[in-house]
C-alpha cells in the first residue's frame, strides 16, 4: 500500500512539473512575441521619424526654389527628390480629393463607392493655409479600384509648407493640368529629376522628361 502511495506521489510530481514546464514554456514564448512586435513597432517608429526628417529637408529645398521663382515671377528648376523611399510629393487643394477610394455593402449585395471630400490636410488648416505643398507617407491602398485614401495619409504622417494661394499649384507627373502627386519611388526607379515651373502664375511641379 505505501509502495502503491510512493509511486501515486512520484507520478504526480512528475506530472505537476510538466505542467510547471508547458506554463514556463508558453509563457517564455508569449514574453518572445511580446518582445518581437515591441522591437518591431519601435523599428516602424524610428524609421518614420527619420524618413520624417528627410521629407521636411526635402520640402525646405523645394520651398527655397518656390521662394526664389516667385520673387522672379516666372522661371524654371530642377531637384532630384530622391528619398524617403515609399512617399509621395503633392499639393493640396487636389484632385486628388475627388478620387474614389473606399467601399462598403449594399443592400443588394453590391460595391458602393464613397469619395473625400476635396479638402486639404489638418495641419495646413489648422495653420489657416489656404493652399500647401507637401511630402507624406503612402500607407495604406484600398479595396475599391485600387485608388488611395491620400488625404488620411497627409493626416497620419507627412510634413507640408504653405504656398501662396495667389498662384495655382500644379503637382502631377506629366505635364497636364491635373493636380494629383509624384510617387518618390517611381523618381527614383527612372532616376528623373522634378521639373519646377513657374509661368502666369501657375506653378508646376513634375517629372522630366
Amino acid at each position: 500500500m505505501l509502495k502503491m502511495k510512493s509511486k501515486l506521489q512520484r507520478h504526480d510530481k512528475k506530472g505537476f512539473l510538466a505542467l510547471e514546464f508547458t506554463i514556463k514554456l508558453v509563457i517564455t514564448a508569449l514574453c518572445i512575441v511580446i518582445l518581437v512586435y515591441v522591437g518591431a513597432r519601435l523599428f516602424s517608429f524610428f524609421s518614420d521619424q527619420n524618413d520624417l526628417k528627410k521629407a521636411e529637408g526635402h520640402l525646405n529645398e523645394i520651398n527655397i526654389i518656390l521662394e526664389k521663382l516667385q520673387k522672379t515671377g516666372q522661371g524654371e528648376k530642377n531637384y532630384f527628390l530622391y528619398s524617403p523611399n515609399g512617399w509621395f510629393l503633392v499639393g493640396w487643394p487636389s484632385d486628388n480629393g475627388k478620387v474614389f477610394y473606399g467601399s462598403g455593402s449594399s443592400p443588394s449585395g453590391g460595391v458602393i463607392p464613397f469619395s473625400a471630400t476635396n479638402d486639404i490636410p489638418k495641419i495646413c488648416k489648422s495653420s489657416g493655409w489656404e493652399q500647401c505643398l507637401c511630402i507624406c507617407k503612402l500607407f495604406s491602398q484600398s479595396s475599391y479600384a485600387g485608388t488611395i485614401d491620400f488625404l488620411n495619409n497627409c493626416n497620419v504622417l507627412g510634413v507640408c509648407k504653405q504656398v501662396d494661394s495667389k498662384i495655382k499649384l500644379i503637382v502631377n507627373q506629366d505635364s497636364s493640368d491635373k493636380r494629383l502627386y509624384i510617387p518618390i519611388d517611381r523618381q527614383l526607379s527612372e532616376n528623373k529629376d522634378l521639373k519646377i515651373s513657374l509661368k502666369d502664375n501657375i506653378l508646376k511641379i513634375t517629372l522630366n522628361k
